[in-house]
């Protein structure tokens, strides 16, 4: 009998975009965000847990909203991945 084939989810999006308030004060900030993808891809039930600022926040959670993967996959079928981590880092060079 053979064993389970995983394959993780890959990831098809680009990432948040550092929020226009922050580049303006010349501050950085921090998010995490966490999600479900569904066996389509598509991440569901994203939810923040932390950020320093609220437009961290807002733009951890917009990105999570619409980023998306090609699905995990166990025995050659789609799976879903629950609890993905996103930390997001809003820093200047």
């Amino acid at each position: 009998m053979p064993s389970a084939q995983i394959g993780l989810p890959q990831p098809i999006s680009n990432g948040p975009n550092y929020p226009g308030n922050l580049i303006k004060q010349n501050a950085e900030s921090e998010a995490t965000v966490t999600a479900d993808i569904n066996t389509n891809g598509r991440t569901v039930y994203c939810r923040v847990v932390t950020a320093s600022a609220p437009e961290a926040s807002k733009s951890g959670l917009q990105y999570c909203q619409r980023a998306w993967y090609s699905p995990a996959i166990l025995n050659g079928k789609p799976v879903a991945q629950h609890g993905k981590v996103y930390h997001f880092k809003f820093k200047l060079d």
